[in-house]
């Protein structure tokens, strides 16, 4: 289901808490919660990163631990586009955008003499593209992104995700922040499942962000060798319907 874009592309939620660790196992040894993890994170592989997941939501949800953090103040943010949904060949929200004016269109006979709706309607998308404000998606700048997240939950997160170097601004002011803190990557590397892309990338470029990571402990998470799965089988929404149907 695609839902309601929040005018800034960030989807800001507010989770129980799934997250990956501030420090990474390098050993690949069986984790401090390797018991939860059969259960956990069902459609990732059980990767070092995984286990670094699970290790960080056990400390910080153990109400023991030193690092536990309250149920209200376990905030995550999450880039959309590349992140949470795909944007290659084109964003989402785009793709959607276009095929919802093509849709409605017969309730708007003045759209065929305006834009950006009559060059839609041509399936003209270059001078879709080139319209400006008035006829292209805004993209907001890396930068105002923590400017956003503050504005809107008025607190800085303990978790950010991203995948491209316009999300580095919100990882640094996420890992900034005092006590347990992480920030990760989602770097597209399954060509087959998906789009492999990163430095060369017109839309998602990340490269500066990925030299940078290790440095500032920025998870990196790799969608080819850590995801068991990424898009659930055509037929598994179907099944689940049957299946309810029938219970």
């Amino acid at each position: 289901m695609i839902r309601t874009l929040h005018r800034y592309c960030i989807a800001f939620t507010v989770v129980l808490l799934s997250a990956c660790s501030v420090t990474p196992h390098q050993d690949g040894g069986v984790s401090q919660a390797g018991a939860s993890t059969a259960v956990t994170l069902a459609s990732w592989n059980d990767t070092v990163t995984k286990r670094s997941i699970v290790d960080f939501v056990t400390l910080v949800t153990t109400p023991e631990s030193r690092d536990f953090i309250p149920r209200a103040d376990r905030i995550a943010v999450f880039d959309n586009d590349g992140t949470l949904w795909p944007e290659q060949p084109a964003p989402v929200q785009l793709v959607f955008a276009l095929q919802r004016v093509k849709t409605v269109a017969g309730r708007h006979p003045e759209w065929k003499r305006q834009e950006p709706f009559r060059s839609i309607l041509k399936g003209n998308l270059r001078n879709v593209a080139a319209g400006g404000d008035a006829g292209s998606l805004r993209v907001v700048d890396g930068a105002a992104k923590p400017l956003a997240i503050d504005r809107v939950i008025g607190r800085r997160p303990v978790i950010a995700f991203g995948n491209a170097d316009g999300d580095a601004p919100m990882l640094e002011w996420t890992s900034a922040g005092d006590g347990p803190r992480l920030a990760a990557l989602v770097h597209h590397t399954d060509a087959e499942r998906e789009y492999q892309y990163d430095r060369a990338s017109k839309s998602g470029k990340l490269d500066k962000a990925l030299d940078e990571a290790a440095a500032k402990g920025w998870l990196v998470v790799d969608m080819k060798d850590d995801w068991k799965t990424v898009f659930k089988p055509a037929n598994a929404t179907t099944s689940a319907a049957q299946d309810a149907t029938v219970k």
